[in-house]
């Protein structure tokens, strides 16, 4: 299964994951000419953004602890701070767990 908001989403895109037996669990998006989503399409939008957003929450919180421009020069100096950033974003999601044994 394959989770992706709405930009990914293509009719030639879809048929080609169902092809390979993949299911795609990519936002449904309005096409020209709707009016708005079936519910269906937005019961499905609502189940696949709770899934998402598990996996989104620390990207939003990583992108907030780095700097808008890079700090140094090199890819391997950026590539540590983003590094540390992940390190310590995983440690915030793991203190509940570790308080707790």
């Amino acid at each position: 299964m394959i989770f992706a908001d709405s930009g990914c989403r293509g009719k030639d895109r879809v048929s080609k994951l169902r092809a390979r037996g993949v299911l795609a669990g990519m936002c449904h998006r309005r096409v020209p000419g709707q009016a708005e989503l079936t519910p269906l399409q937005k019961r499905f939008n609502r189940l696949v953004a709770g899934i998402r957003a598990f996996v989104e929450h620390p990207f939003a919180a990583i992108k907030q602890m780095l700097p808008r421009k890079t700090r140094y020069r090199t890819m391997r100096r950026n590539a540590l701070d983003f590094g540390m950033c992940a390190m310590i974003q995983n440690w915030r999601r793991a203190m509940p767990w570790l308080s707790a044994a």
